[in-house]
């Protein structure tokens, strides 16, 4: 039985990064790159540990784990941050919801309604907040200054607040990752 493991570990993530490149069409602009570096990491996420383990190469076999972990945990923040920076025209919003995300609930995203150039837009933000944060910072049914990115009015954020340590421990965890996948580069080269 565990023979096949490795060819079904390979099917299972070429799977999953041809559900990223085929939602690529549907995409926003924006996320199209992070879709396409989520896409790579998903096939050397396959590839890599599946030719490790056929040919008994430990060095290949951590590579193919820790080098799509680096372009994963570098490449999130890099694009939460970029999406965040994006956001710089400031419109006055009301929160009319907050949409429940992760496995219990325990995570809000604050839903805002606002009008730019005499649209009207109704968009979630794309910043996750714990709970605890998200009832200090917002009540449904209240007006606040959010910002929108003037080339994509559905993408805001509350510049009031960033998750700066979430995103620098996802960053610390890429760079580990791609420190070790140089170490396991290095044991090929070898």
């Amino acid at each position: 039985m565990t023979e096949y493991l490795p060819y079904l570990a390979l099917a299972v993530f070429v799977a999953l990064a041809l559900v990223c490149f085929f939602s690529l069409r549907k995409a926003k602009a924006r996320v199209r790159l992070m879709l396409t570096l989520i896409g790579i990491a998903f096939l050397l996420f396959a590839i890599l540990p599946t030719v490790g383990t056929l040919t008994e190469n430990e060095s290949l076999i951590g590579l193919g784990v820790t080098l799509p972990g680096s372009i994963f945990f570098i490449g999130l923040p890099s694009s939460t941050y970029l999406r965040y920076r994006r956001c710089v025209t400031p419109v006055s919003a009301i929160c009319t919801d907050a949409k429940h995300v992760g496995r219990y609930g325990e995570s809000r995203v604050p839903v805002f309604r606002y009008t730019v150039d005499g649209k009207q837009y109704e968009s979630a933000s794309f910043l996750v907040y714990s709970r605890r944060r998200f009832t200090r910072l917002f009540e449904t049914g209240h007006t606040y200054t959010i910002s929108v990115d003037p080339g994509e009015p559905t993408e805001c954020a509350d510049k009031r607040f960033f998750p700066k340590s979430t995103q620098i421990m996802l960053l610390a965890i890429g760079i580990v990752c791609l420190l070790l996948s140089a170490v396991f580069v290095a044991q090929l080269l070898l």
